[in-house]
């Protein structure tokens, strides 16, 4: 399951795969609040939250027979967005970083 590109992250949802992996890309989501709780969970597959730089985010997430690898969502500036992630993976990573966006070749005119 993955969500990426321009989309509305509403202030609470939940993502559950089972066999696969629950990728959420929030680098171009809109955000609903200054808070957002969000829950995702897995089992055989990994969770990867990956947020733009300036979010800070609260990982409570648990694994069972994997790691929680947390390099972004530090303490964010005052009045920034807060993401409180939940759930958790079952023989799978919780991963929750920052990756810069590429930039896309232009399209042509048709």
């Amino acid at each position: 399951m993955r969500r990426a590109g321009t989309w509305t992250v509403p202030a609470e949802s939940r993502w559950l795969s089972l066999f696969g992996d629950v990728v959420l890309d929030l680098r171009e989501a809109r955000v609903t609040g200054p808070e957002m709780r969000i829950e995702a969970g897995t089992v055989f597959g990994d969770v990867d939250l990956i947020v733009p730089e300036g979010v800070e985010v609260e990982a409570r997430s648990r694994t069972v027979f994997g790691d929680t690898e947390q390099e972004a969502g530090e303490p964010a500036p005052r009045h920034a967005p807060r993401i409180v992630l939940s759930g958790g993976s079952v023989f799978g990573d919780v991963r929750v970083r920052t990756e810069r966006l590429r930039a896309r070749p232009p399209q042509l005119a048709s």
